[in-house]
């Protein structure tokens, strides 16, 4: 049975597009660039300063025995002296519908929400984050019900009141293709009248980023997103998050295209045009780039999806690119200092070798461990080839994999997010900490593992 439908490429960038009136005349007018975004908060300078990274987290239990809780305490105790938190996508499962968000994303996070000690009264449309909560949306956030699944969470609605321990981590509805998590987490200006959008818009879109007008996100205040992707910086460091679900398709044949699902062209020359000005920028020290769907993985369901190919093969032409603009500056640094994932259920570290391609020797980091499942790693091992049969080469290596393993007594189930302190000066030197919570006799044991560094 189908569990899940998902809209086009189109439908989600229209969608999308909507509810932030992209490229509204009052938005032009004020200059006003919605792929950026100035953070109150934010240091201008190069010091040091640490965030936390998780993903793949919404699960329906929440409870003592909830993994996505026991990650949320990690957190809760790493959180002295963080700047922010990022989030790698699956904010929500299993349709990321908005009837799910109380009890699978605003109870295990109520310590980062104003007014969280009632999180019961909070609404899911208009939560404020007490330190800057980043995410991109993930696959299950665009999700909708298939008709099956549709007709089988209608039916059993009344026995799912009445049994709460029996729950498919569904609603009613799905997400709407992306409805609810536009409606949580982007300023949906949509939902504001013709009349009141100029207030609005000369409310809260007064910061600048690189000369650019752009949203002023005030933890505590006022904390939404100016669209589904976007930049920040921090310390000297830009971060761009991006929407991988509109560019997750290799791009069809010429003779099939139907426009439909061809890969979001605008979303990778913005992410092009960015990194090119962020590597001409003398005041920016590093990169990190964060999307849901991971290009390299060793994750058992993910390393050869198709998703996994075409995310690779969008992301190598953009950084191709970039390279060939930016030249020197570039032959003896990566791109990118580091790259966030989701979607593969499981904590990894990987770094790409000599590729032949701007993605070369970048460090690719999965955080994809956050409470929803575990999975293992390929059987394959831990080096990723690619090419054609008899021709293949070595792309990437897998240095860490932290998810399910072992069997029968043996089982383990680590589950996992990330703490990242990224050092003052240049060049940028990060020290990764992987934050494991595992049941072990029935007990959650949980703590930091060894640092590495970059």
């Amino acid at each position: 049975m189908t569990l899940a439908s998902e809209a086009s490429i189109a439908a989600k960038i229209e969608r999308m597009d909507a509810r932030v009136r992209r490229g509204h005349p009052a938005l032009r007018r004020r200059g006003i660039d919605q792929t950026r975004l100035a953070i109150a908060s934010a240091p201008d300078g190069d010091e040091a300063f640490s965030f936390l990274a998780l993903g793949d987290s919404g699960s329906g239990r929440c409870g003592p025995g909830s993994p996505q809780r026991q990650v949320a305490e990690l957190l809760q105790a790493q959180r002295d002296g963080v700047g922010f938190v990022l989030h790698t996508g699956d904010v929500v499962y299993l349709v990321g519908s908005s009837e799910q968000y109380p009890r699978n994303f605003i109870q295990p996070y109520r310590e980062w929400l104003v007014g969280g000690d009632d999180w019961r009264s909070l609404r899911f449309d208009r939560l404020t984050f007490r330190l800057p909560f980043l995410p991109v949306p993930g696959n299950h956030d665009y999700y909708d019900l298939s008709v099956p699944l549709l007709l089988l969470a209608g039916i059993s609605s009344p026995v799912r009141r009445l049994l709460p321990r029996i729950d498919f981590d569904v609603g009613l509805h799905g997400s709407r293709v992306g409805e609810a998590y536009a409606r949580a987490f982007l300023d949906g200006l949509a939902a504001l009248p013709e009349e009141r959008l100029g207030g609005h818009l000369d409310r809260h879109y007064t910061a600048t980023h690189d000369g650019h007008r752009c949203l002023d996100y005030r933890p505590g205040q006022f904390t939404r997103l100016p669209n589904r992707y976007y930049t920040f910086r921090w310390a000297g460091v830009d971060v761009l998050a991006l929407d991988s679900n509109t560019f997750d398709r290799p791009p069809p044949r010429a003779r099939e295209d139907s426009g439909e699902d061809a890969a979001d062209g605008a979303q990778l020359a913005w992410l092009r045009e960015t990194l090119v000005a962020s590597w001409l920028n003398p005041r920016v020290r590093g990169r990190i780039l964060v999307l849901h769907h991971p290009p390299y993985a060793t994750e058992a369901s993910k390393w050869q999806e198709p998703q996994t190919l075409a995310v690779r093969r969008h992301l190598r032409a953009v950084l191709d690119q970039v390279a060939a603009r930016v030249g020197p500056a570039t032959a003896r640094r990566p791109l990118l200092n580091l790259v966030l994932t989701g979607h593969a259920h499981c904590l990894e570290l990987l770094r790409s070798g000599s590729t032949g391609h701007g993605d070369s020797h970048i460090p690719w980091l999965i955080c994809g461990g956050g409470g929803y499942s575990l999975r293992r790693q390929r059987a394959q091992g831990s080096t990723l080839l690619e090419g054609p049969p008899g021709e293949e080469r070595i792309v990437a290596h897998s240095e860490l994999f932290v998810g399910r393993s072992g069997h029968g007594s043996k089982l383990r189930r680590r589950f996992s997010a990330l703490r990242v302190d990224v050092a003052a000066g240049s060049p940028l030197r990060l020290t990764l900490t992987p934050l494991l919570a595992e049941q072990v006799s029935g007990r959650w044991r949980s703590g930091p593992m060894e640092p590495i560094t970059l």
